[in-house]
């Protein structure tokens, strides 16, 4: 078998993050566990307002924002791709 995930890119914040394998058949105990598998280190080269500090959590997402004048009579424009 072939199994293959894909993270996009602004998903993780920056940090050590440690994949592991594991099989099993329940109620059986693991049948495979692996250890440290692969290691990702995601690296922030710029940071965040004037300080350039990190964000906190592990996730990150990149999302599109917009602002619209309420009181304005512009028409209001989707920022997100339908599923």
């Amino acid at each position: 078998y072939l199994t293959q995930c894909c993270v996009p890119s602004f998903v993780l914040n920056t940090g050590t993050y440690v994949i592991r394998l594991a099989a099993d058949s329940p109620p059986e105990m693991p049948a495979l566990w692996s250890e440290e598998y692969l290691t990702l280190n995601i690296e922030d080269a710029v940071g965040h307002g004037p300080n350039h500090l990190p964000l906190p959590g592990i996730v990150r997402p990149r999302l599109r924002w917009s602002s619209v004048d309420i009181g304005a009579e512009a028409p209001r424009r989707q920022i997100c791709e339908s599923a």
